[in-house]
């Protein structure tokens, strides 16, 4: 008896530092160092398979990884189950941070929802994006003065200064792109 409670102490622990770390919080800068590929794109097809939930996207632009039309995430189905993984649906634009895939080909979005950008229309016609959390503390530790100078990026700054809110499609698109040239030059941004 005490082997079976040992053991499902053990487990639990397991779980509850899996869980913890499955919603770690990340900012812009550590979304586009995980990510193994970024794009901006719209859901095609969604499809149920033995151990994998399979969501293949019409890539409109890719920031990193290899270009590409289309980009297909895989995620096993008791991964995405249990830690929260956002799903998605045919016809849904997005912007999406992917890890690079594991040896079996599974994925999922850097953060889990927080590498997830929705992407829509406001009531004015701007595009924005905005993640599971709002966009919530997305520029946290951020050197904003560096990265938007002057007036470059207004709707960015606005929303670093707030520690939240949509973001201007267009400019997070740039910002993005910014930020992984930086990276790529092996600077800190």
């Amino acid at each position: 008896m005490k082997r079976y409670i040992l053991a499902g102490i053990i487990f639990w622990a397991l779980c509850s530092h899996a869980r913890g770390a499955a919603v770690r919080e990340v900012n812009l800068e550590g979304l586009c160092r995980s990510a193994g590929v970024i794009f901006w794109g719209v859901c095609a097809s969604v499809e149920t398979q033995d151990e994998a939930l399979v969501y293949r996207f019409t890539a409109h632009r890719m920031l990193k990884g290899a270009s590409a039309d289309t980009v297909t995430l895989r995620m096993h189905k008791a991964a995405s189950m249990y830690a929260r993984a956002p799903g998605f649906a045919e016809g849904q634009e997005v912007v999406l941070f992917l890890h690079p895939p594991s040896d079996r080909g599974y994925s999922s979005p850097v953060g889990f929802g927080q590498g997830v950008f929705m992407i829509a229309s406001n009531g004015s016609g701007e595009r924005t994006a905005v993640n599971e959390r709002g966009n919530s503390r997305l520029f946290t530790g951020m050197n904003m003065e560096k990265l938007c100078p002057g007036a470059a990026f207004p709707g960015i700054r606005q929303c670093s200064l707030a520690g939240s809110g949509a973001l201007r499609h267009q400019e997070f698109m740039e910002l993005i792109r910014k930020l992984i040239m930086e990276i790529d030059r092996g600077a800190r941004p």
